[in-house]
């Protein structure tokens, strides 16, 4: 009788899209030529312990789409192929687990300016974002901190929902910001903007 498999126990990332196959082992005394239809398909996706159908699919290899899956969840699909001109279903159960995708820390406008030497800076992170679509602005952790380049000196801290001012008079020459989600503490270190006063 002709096997079918699936791939099994891995991880994906849900904000990717995800591309699952059949493998069908003919016995070497069968060959596709004398089936008289091709395998028809059919794939079921649900959450592990849920009756809940998300996916019904009828094609050769199951789609996933990105961001359609959660985080930190696992999965199982489970897949039936029928060779009607034999009269044969054969079946096959695979399974797979979602892991958090990097969050990204983005600060707006450009990576380095001049600015005066007095008066204030805001830097804005309110284009930072979560590929998976979890976090958001009231579960997020917004660090911001300034430094000297001159000898990489911290001079400030600050935690703010998604901008930050700073009062240039003590000249902090490079600021940075990094993210985190309270939740799960998924973090990115984060993309940093310079700024240095006018002489």
């Amino acid at each position: 009788r002709p096997k079918v498999s699936i791939p099994t126990d891995f991880s994906v990332i849900p904000s990717e899209a995800l591309n699952i196959g059949a493998k069908i082992l003919l016995p070497s005394t069968m060959c596709y030529g004398e089936v008289s239809v091709k395998p028809s398909y059919s794939w079921i996706l649900r959450e592990s312990g849920s009756t809940l159908i998300i996916i019904k699919s009828y094609t050769d290899n199951l789609t996933i789409g990105p961001s359609l899956l959660k985080a930190n969840r696992s999965y199982s699909a489970n897949l039936s192929v029928a060779f009607t001109g034999l009269q044969w279903i054969g079946t096959a159960q695979g399974s797979f687990t979602t892991i958090s995708s990097d969050l990204h820390a983005v600060i707006s406008g450009a990576n380095a300016f001049t600015v005066g030497p007095i008066g204030n800076l805001e830097l804005n992170a309110s284009r930072s974002f979560d590929p998976d679509g979890e976090a958001t602005p009231q579960n997020s952790l917004f660090t911001w901190t300034c430094i000297r380049l001159s000898d990489g000196m911290d001079v400030a801290a600050a935690f703010s929902r998604h901008s930050q001012r700073w009062n240039l008079g003590e000249r902090y020459p490079c600021c940075g910001l990094s993210l985190r989600e309270n939740e799960d503490e998924r973090e990115d270190g984060g993309q940093s903007a310079g700024a240095t006063p006018e002489k």
